[in-house]
């Protein structure tokens, strides 16, 4: 029975986790990608829940069952996955038509495995097998089955390829690549499973890789537009934006931004410093040694307008800084209040605004 508890204690954790994550996702479903990882979180959730029922029911009848309602999740959950990366990756809703030709097959099987004069179709034999004391039930799939199973591994592959060729920018093009290794480890597991390797209950296999997706998702928690779209504003827009976590991290600069601290610092936009992440820790170092109430702001939920005047050379200029914080209600919060998540800096050149007004004075 000890093999046995320690399987349950496994699968019972994978269940409460992906619950979790299905009740998390929904709380943040503004996010982009939140409510396809909520559906693709759930169907992992039914995979766990049926393999834990089928491990304790004490027919042979109720095992085939739960097993049969396993592969729901089995089945679908690699779809969610491309779905997933679909929308995250900002693709057109051409991709978005095609999703459901990759139903065929899941829809296909479960047809099969439902129909007890069809399901030897795709099981070549179905055994139960006694193990120190505890009937297990052992399947053998035939090549169809296999073709099946191997449909499953080639859309896990695709949502990795969706994820790493999206034209993506910033934080969110290191979300997806994150996203990506999430979707790549649950792939290596599930392989070395099928494999032999790994002699553990599926269930479990599939929770590091969705703890991965969830953090690089929801670790910003920025602006809800398709991350293309927010790109196209993001980075056209002559102004400023800096956007910074709760923690008052920095963790997006568009180019005017960059261009803003270049200016202060008199730094060029040398090679080794195009990189977006030097900009994000040169950018906090400036504010945090220069500009107190602006790191101050970054830290707390509360909206401040106020100038920076930089002189370099004969040139001088002014910035209008407007700080705005991003409060999110939270879905399972249970006081229900308003939690500081980050905070939004735009930067305005007022330069001609200023001496506008210092002639008409």
């Amino acid at each position: 029975m000890g093999p046995m508890f320690a399987n349950l204690s496994l699968i019972s954790l994978a269940v409460v986790i992906n619950f979790s994550l299905v009740l998390y996702a929904l709380g943040k479903r503004r996010v982009v990608g939140a409510r396809a990882f909520a559906l693709m979180s759930f169907l992992s959730f039914i995979f766990s829940l049926a393999s834990f029922f089928e491990i304790v029911s004490s027919s042979q009848g109720g095992k085939l069952l739960w097993r049969n309602i396993a592969q729901i999740g089995n089945f679908f959950g690699p779809v969610s996955a491309v779905y997933l990366a679909l929308v995250f990756g900002g693709y057109s809703r051409t991709w978005l038509k095609v999703l459901p030709v990759f139903l065929i097959a899941p829809v296909a099987g479960l047809f099969f495995l439902f129909n007890p004069g069809l399901q030897m179709i795709l099981r070549e034999s179905i055994d139960f097998v006694e193990h120190n004391g505890v009937v297990q039930l052992i399947i053998r799939s035939t090549p169809l089955g296999m073709l099946v199973v191997f449909h499953s591994f080639l859309l896990m592959i695709g949502s990795i390829v969706l994820l790493l060729v999206a034209r993506l920018s910033g934080s969110f093009h290191y979300q997806a690549r994150l996203m990506a290794l999430g979707f790549a480890i649950t792939s290596i597991l599930l392989w070395l499973k099928a494999s032999g390797f790994i002699p553990t209950d599926m269930s479990i296999l599939y929770i590091p890789g969705a703890l991965i997706i969830a953090w690089s998702l929801f670790k910003y928690e920025m602006f809800s537009l398709p991350p293309v779209a927010r790109d196209k504003v993001f980075n056209e827009i002559q102004e400023g934006i800096l956007v910074s976590s709760s923690a008052g991290n920095i963790v997006d600069l568009n180019p005017y931004s960059r261009w803003f601290f270049q200016f202060l610092t008199g730094e060029s936009a040398r090679q080794e410093h195009s990189r977006a992440s030097f900009w994000y820790s040169r950018a906090q170092e400036i504010i945090s040694q220069n500009y107190p109430r602006w790191h101050h702001g970054l830290l707390h939920p509360e909206y401040a307008e106020f100038d920076i005047e930089h002189e370099q050379g004969n040139q001088k200029r002014f910035f209008a800084i407007t700080m705005v914080p991003l409060l999110d209600r939270s879905f399972i919060s249970r006081d229900r209040v308003n939690r500081f998540s980050g905070c939004v800096s735009l930067i305005r050149d007022v330069t001609a605004e200023k001496s506008e007004k210092a002639l008409l004075e």
